[in-house]
């Protein structure tokens, strides 16, 4: 093999570990990317929750404040409790309508579901409440029993509703914190595998490269101080197979003209001798 080809193979390696990193790690966080976009929507949906959960809270003090104001003879405050509770409903009703916006779980998708009736009638009791808080406080606060019924069934449902959203979340943000670990060491795995190998490349390269050559330094030395026995082994890339081919042509063209310059000086010795 030329020596071209094994630089160009070794690159070429090179290129293919630099692309299995690579593609581990886009896998890797492409992977890790759902994962975190997975808690995210979690934790929204754990927010959106609470936020509906504290105007479940907000709508029976609305309610209170109302019934308070009618036996005090406040009117200002009921109008204050009828303004609190419009807007706690709406708020309530946006949080729940976001939750049906979020990916869920079916079981946090059923109460959610079955909590909605619960809400409106919730709300409708309030506003009877506040109603007859303005008209009559002894109506309204007959009313009470019943809308306190309202309030504990509906915390109740809140509550399942909200256990299933944060199991989900405390689940998908565990499964979030695993796929960064995971990310982590396959990426550095990946690494130390492209790395050892290309090491393991780099030295099997230069071991094939050097001893040949300094076999053919060894060779080239003895033939510049005379010594025409070295026994030379034609051995690795193309180009110094040829080099140590060449050096053993011009070893045994040495030896054939010392041959002939021994044997003519023979012959000359003799004939003087004669």
């Amino acid at each position: 093999m030329k020596l071209r080809t094994q630089i160009l193979a070794f690159g070429g390696a090179g290129v293919v570990f630099a692309a299995l990193v690579g593609s581990i790690g886009l896998f890797s966080s492409t992977r890790l990317g759902h994962a975190i976009e997975d808690a995210l929507q979690a934790g929204l949906a754990l927010q959106a929750s609470q936020e509906a959960d504290m105007m479940h809270d907000a709508i029976r003090g609305d309610a209170q404040w109302a019934i308070s104001g009618a036996l005090q003879k406040e009117p200002e405050n009921i109008d204050e409790a009828a303004k609190g509770l419009k807007e706690h409903s709406t708020t309530f009703n946006a949080a729940l309508t976001k939750l049906e916006g979020l990916p869920l779980s079916d079981e946090s998708r059923r109460a959610l579901v079955a909590v909605r009736p619960s809400v409106a009638k919730y709300i409708e009791n309030a506003e009877q409440m506040i109603k007859s808080a303005r008209s009559d406080s002894q109506t309204a606060a007959q009313l009470v029993p019943a809308f306190q019924t309202a309030f504990n069934a509906l915390e109740k449902q809140m509550a399942a509703l909200s256990d299933t959203i944060e199991k989900r979340s405390e689940a998908l943000n565990a499964q979030a914190k695993s796929s960064v670990n995971l990310t982590r060491e396959s990426i550095a795995a990946a690494l130390a595998v492209a790395a050892i190998s290309l090491m393991g490349l780099a030295l099997w390269l230069a071991r094939r490269m050097t001893v040949p050559m300094a076999h053919a330094v060894d060779v080239a030395d003895r033939l510049a101080r005379g010594d025409l026995t070295a026994s030379i082994q034609s051995t690795g890339n193309d180009e110094i197979k040829q080099l140590l081919q060449s050096m053993a042509g011009m070893q045994t063209s040495i030896a054939d003209i010392v041959g002939q310059v021994k044997g003519n000086a023979d012959g000359v010795a003799v004939a003087s001798a004669e």
